[in-house]
C-alpha cells in the first residue's frame, strides 16, 4: 500500500485532496465546490510505482 493511503496518513492525505481539488475548480473554472465525501479505489491505493 502506497504511504498516503496508510491508516495513519489517510487524514492527511484526504485534506490536501480536497484543497488541490477545490484550488482546481476555482482557477480552472472560477466556480467553488464543496467536497462532501473523499475516498480512494482500492486498486489505486495498492499501486507499486517503480
Amino acid at each position: 500500500m502506497n504511504k498516503e493511503f496508510s491508516e495513519k496518513a489517510w487524514s492527511d492525505t484526504k485534506e490536501k485532496a480536497i484543497k488541490v481539488t477545490v484550488e482546481h475548480f476555482k482557477k480552472e473554472n472560477n466556480i467553488t465546490v464543496t467536497i462532501n465525501e473523499v475516498s480512494s479505489s482500492g486498486e489505486y491505493a495498492t499501486m507499486k510505482y517503480i
